[in-house]
């Protein structure tokens, strides 16, 4: 698995609502030093946006949808960073719904996700990447979340400085 942030530790036990109890830590992880604005133009350098990455590989979708939600949430609505960061949050919900084993909830936020990455390339068009999310090739793994069980989800970033594996 390739970690951007592998100076950070990932959680010790995935949080899932209804199947997990929520650790302290989980209720106020240590991401306080982490820049919380997100910014085209230095996506690489955001380490709280990489960091959602490698809790989404490392198997902590719930933990990568607050990430990118504490990020979503000082964008522009309706930008096509905002689009992005939603549309991600949606994919890390998707497979929540999936460890919860409810396969209506996978369905509805990976369709949801796969909506907003398509109109998000639209936006971008004629490029196919934004802030290192190959549009497409995640648009592709949206539509497919519904069609069997996947616990992690691994987004290679274009572009992106990654320090290895962990």
């Amino acid at each position: 698995m390739t970690r951007y942030v592998p100076s950070r530790l990932l959680p010790a036990q995935a949080y899932i609502p209804g199947k997990t109890a929520r650790s302290r830590a989980q209720a106020s992880p240590s991401t306080g030093d982490m820049q919380e604005t997100l910014d085209a133009a230095t996506w690489d350098r955001c380490e709280l946006y990489l960091w959602g990455f490698d809790l989404l590989a490392g198997g902590f979708p719930w933990e990568a949808h607050e990430a990118w939600e504490r990020l979503w949430r000082g964008l522009q609505r309706g930008s096509a960073e905002a689009l992005l960061l939603q549309a991600l949050i949606k994919l890390a919900a998707a497979l929540v719904k999936g460890a919860q084993r409810k396969s209506g909830g996978v369905r509805v936020h990976a369709e949801g996700a796969a909506a907003l990455l398509r109109k998000v390339s639209v936006a971008i068009a004629p490029a196919s990447v934004l802030m290192g999310v190959d549009l497409r090739e995640v648009a592709a793994c949206a539509d497919a979340l519904p069609t069997g069980p996947v616990a992690t989800l691994s987004i290679e970033l274009v572009g992106a400085r990654h320090a290895g594996g962990a």
